[in-house]
């Protein structure tokens, strides 16, 4: 089984895992770059006491963990203009599908083009 159908989408199941294995790692939720997609995508992976990271989902990646980890701060960017939106005060009538909008004009602005 290739290594991207393994592992795609499941990135917080075997996270989880590892962390019920070994009691002494924890859950991290934020972004993974991948430089070869040239994209940075929403992730699980696992640290040690020492911030050292483990991500038994990185070979979903074609730079296979070689990427950049962002931790997820509560803070999410409009998908419009990139301004920081605290996740307690974003607005649910703001929020489609995976998009999340900091006003109406931002909304708008995207909707429309």
């Amino acid at each position: 089984m290739d290594n991207y159908k393994k592992y795609r989408g499941k990135c917080k199941i075997f996270a989880e895992e590892e962390v019920r294995k070994n009691s002494n790692l924890k859950l991290v939720k934020g972004w993974y770059y991948c430089p070869i997609w040239n994209t940075e995508e929403q992730h699980y992976w696992c640290e040690n006491e020492k911030g050292e990271i483990i991500d038994p989902t990185k070979l979903q990646f074609p730079s296979k963990g070689m990427g950049k980890y962002k931790r997820y701060n509560g803070v999410l960017p409009c998908s419009c203009c990139k301004t920081d939106i605290k996740e307690s005060e974003i607005e649910e009538s703001l929020v489609h599908s995976k998009y999340i909008f900091c006003t109406t004009q931002c909304y708008s602005k995207f909707v429309m083009g």
